[in-house]
């Protein structure tokens, strides 16, 4: 699904392999998350900022989409 989100949302110039920035996005979740995470508005904050680290690296937008659904995505799955 995150793949989808990606692809559906790839900014015009986009050099990174969409695979890599979806592998990057689930590993950095995986490794941040820990039970009811999405109950603690620091630990959303620190996944959020993370998040969007790894978005600047890529020379992503750092608002709107791919962001948005990514996160939405994120809260409902991780």
């Amino acid at each position: 699904m995150l793949t989808r989100i990606f692809e559906a949302h790839r900014p015009e110039g986009m050099t990174a392999l969409v695979s890599q920035v979806v592998a990057e996005v689930d590993a950095l979740v995986k490794q941040a998350v820990h039970p009811n995470w999405t109950s603690k508005d620091a630990s959303k904050k620190e996944i959020r900022r993370q998040l969007r680290q790894l978005f600047r690296r890529y020379k992503l937008p750092l608002t709107g989409e791919p962001l948005d659904s990514a996160w939405a995505y994120i809260l409902r799955h991780y």
